[in-house]
């Protein structure tokens, strides 16, 4: 086959920017130990596995449909990441379930010696389904998908649409060239994309994190406001009260002066009432005190 060391030559040069990426990626995890970083290692990991298996089964249709089932692996990790840059999750069991069918399935139609289209079919559906998902959830059932989010979402669309390509047309001659490429293109340029996706909405989550924060300070400081100026109008009240009965005394013990400064004057302005408006004044006067006193400041 004259495109034979071709093939072999793509594939080398090809494995190693898959290796040199994986080890880029550890890399930068060892240097910044984060969540994402953690998962884009096993991620670069596993596509380097997927090309040394595929390289491995070049011959047989069923061979090459069942090598092609480990992209199921990548698929899951870049899915996961995916979904919850959205704020979605991934659903791994559902995931899994749709594998294991239509591994059963190819099972199924190559015993029944379907093409290899229809027994690759199965697999093509099941792992191109997370990103047809993930394409819809981003470009048309989210409200608030940003551009780098739905920019990933068309990405993810046309990888969907490559697995698909993958039950078409593997086996028609010259399909690996062109396959292999587009396929470590869109692996390349997800895995550079991803991590930039990733840091715009921690951003985003931050920023909204701030807002709240903000929001509840100022609620708080406008409750203490409020209750202040409840203080500070109870206070007033009860000083404007403590005035006027500082008035009503003051008249009273003019009155008593005069009376006992000059002993002869009538005996009228020093009767019972006045005396008791006196301690009536003073008990109110006492009252305000300690009201005022027990106002919290």
């Amino acid at each position: 086959m004259p495109e034979a060391p071709i093939i072999k030559t793509l594939f080398l040069c090809l494995f190693i920017l898959v290796i040199i990426n994986f080890f880029a990626n550890l890399a930068l995890f060892y240097i910044q130990k984060r969540r994402m970083n953690k998962v884009l290692v096993f991620y670069w990991l596993a596509v380097a596995i997927v090309f040394f298996i595929q390289a491995q089964f070049q011959k047989g249709a069923f061979n090459i449909a069942l090598a092609y089932s480990i992209t199921a692996i990548p698929v899951a990790l870049l899915s996961h990441l995916a979904f919850s840059s959205i704020g979605e999750s991934f659903n791994w069991k559902q995931f899994a379930i749709s594998m294991l069918t239509a591994l059963a399935a190819t099972f199924a139609l190559y015993n029944l010696e379907a093409s290899f289209t229809w027994t690759a079919l199965p697999l093509s559906i099941a792992i191109g389904y997370p990103y047809f998902k993930f394409a819809y959830l981003s470009l048309y059932k989210s409200t608030n998908a940003t551009k780098l989010q739905k920019l990933l979402g068309t990405l993810l669309f046309f990888k969907a649409v490559h697995a698909i390509n993958f039950a078409l047309f593997r086996m028609e001659p010259g399909a690996q060239l062109w396959g292999w490429v587009i396929a470590y293109a869109l692996y390349d340029i997800t895995g550079i994309l991803m991590p930039i996706v990733a840091i715009e909405k921690k951003s985003i989550e931050d920023k909204e994190e701030l807002e709240r924060m903000a929001e509840e300070k100022t609620s708080s400081i406008l409750e203490i406001n409020h209750s202040l100026h409840q203080q500070i109008k109870e206070k007033n009240n009860t000083l404007d009260l403590l005035y006027s009965k500082l008035e009503s005394t003051s008249e009273e013990l003019k009155i008593i002066k005069e009376v006992y400064s000059n002993p002869k004057a009538s005996n009228d302005k020093m009767g019972p009432s006045l005396l008791l408006r006196f301690e009536n004044s003073i008990k109110g006067i006492e009252e305000s005190i300690q009201k005022v006193t027990h106002i919290k400041d």
